[in-house]
């Protein structure tokens, strides 16, 4: 596990988290300038950044092998993705797989997506770009737990749909959403008084 040193300053780091969260490949150097860089001139930008792309590079080195595993080419960078995951790629990727397939696929894939999703991007992190990052991925979450929803609904399948929306609650407490969801299936399978207790612990607005 990297430390803080090992990353060889704050920006190091947050470039390999931009590149991440934007797919890490073919991310486009103007999108990173304006993330990392956006109150500086075009060339004070770019020096800034080729500098912080060779810490990077050095950070993520494999032993005793030379090959980058951050790539630039023209104006696109890329982390090489043989030697690393993405949640949210892979939570994407399901998604659009459950959009094109028949119902009961569909139900499948998004479910595979759902259990990827752990909630709040990033915590702790309060870099000014992650700001419409986390909304995107929060609405991407709560669209897909709705439509999963909806066949449980019709078909009064109310256990399902309570653990549905109990998982969610887990991973978004704050989404008010989710919560009248759980209280909604709760009502309906007839547990009154566990509704009523979820009610009373609903977190107040923000």
């Amino acid at each position: 596990q990297l430390t803080a040193h090992d990353w060889q300053g704050d920006k190091t780091l947050s470039l390999f988290l931009l590149l991440l969260v934007e797919g890490g490949s073919q991310v486009p150097v103007e999108r990173v300038l304006d993330a990392l860089w956006p109150e500086s001139e075009g060339d004070k930008a770019r020096q800034n950044l080729e500098f912080t792309l060779r810490r990077l590079r050095k950070v993520l080195r494999l032993p005793g092998d030379d090959t980058p595993l951050v790539q630039r080419k023209a104006e696109r960078i890329s982390l090489d993705t043989r030697y690393c995951w993405i949640d949210l790629t892979a939570f994407e990727a399901s998604l659009q797989y459950s959009e094109s397939v028949p119902k009961d696929k569909a139900v499948a894939a998004r479910q595979q997506a759902l259990n990827l999703y752990r909630g709040e991007l990033l915590p702790g992190r309060e870099d000014s770009w992650l700001v419409n990052h986390r909304f995107q991925w929060r609405q991407r979450y709560l669209a897909a737990v709705e439509q999963q929803a909806v066949p449980l609904q019709s078909g009064s399948h109310w256990q399902e749909l309570i653990a549905l929306y109990r998982q969610a609650t887990i991973v978004e407490p704050a989404m008010i959403a989710l919560q009248a969801g759980l209280m909604a299936a709760l009502v309906a399978d007839e547990q009154f008084h566990e509704a009523i207790t979820v009610y009373r612990h609903v977190p107040d607005p923000a």
